[in-house]
């Protein structure tokens, strides 16, 4: 469905396995670059909570998972960045201790941003008290961080709801939209994508 609408860029929030398979995750991507051979369509996939957590051998949140799940999904970061015919994408991964770089992220490519056009914030934990499920499943900080710029189009996941419901587009300070994950647990529905114009 992608390649036939020519996508520029497919973005994934995160929660690409289940649980933490790098074998999963270099599989997603062996299925990316086998659906976009031949064209420039950029993946820009977000490292999250399933995809390192259970890795055996290291423990939580070590920057290691971190490292290996990027290099199995062939991101050159675990913080990825992305210009897609004028448009900023970046990324910081949900467990980055420096929660400074997340602020610094986000003013980079606002500042580096060509006239009125959105900068697309890519993030696996949604701004708090926005979308649907974010007075749990969120984070006060990139809320706090978010508020100051109006230009932001959040893309999260993390909440695992079906993506149709109105509830998933937030408008306020920025505007922020859940995107689900590939699971949907209380109505398991496959293959839900949304697509930017």
């Amino acid at each position: 469905l992608f390649r036939k609408m020519n996508a520029d860029i497919v973005v994934d929030t995160g929660d690409i396995a289940d649980r933490s398979q790098l074998s999963e995750l270099a599989f997603f991507r062996k299925c990316f670059d086998e659906a976009f051979a031949g064209t420039d369509c950029v993946p820009f996939f977000c490292i999250a909570n399933h995809d390192y957590n259970y890795l055996p051998g290291t423990k939580k949140n070590d920057p290691k998972n971190f490292e290996n799940a990027s290099r199995a999904l062939g991101m050159a970061s675990v913080n990825p960045t992305a210009v897609v015919k004028g448009y900023r994408f970046v990324n910081v991964h949900q467990c980055e201790p420096d929660r400074e770089a997340f602020a610094r992220a986000v003013a980079k490519a606002v500042a580096e941003n060509e006239g009125d056009r959105p900068v697309f914030v890519v993030n696996h934990v949604p701004p708090m008290l926005t979308t649907t499920g974010t007075i749990h499943w969120s984070s006060q900080a990139v809320r706090d961080v978010l508020n100051r710029y109006p230009q932001v189009v959040a893309l999260t996941g993390h909440i695992h709801t079906a993506i149709n419901w109105a509830a998933n587009i937030w408008q306020g300070e920025f505007t922020a939209i859940s995107l689900g994950a590939h699971a949907e647990y209380s109505n398991r529905i496959d293959g839900e994508a949304t697509v930017l114009d």
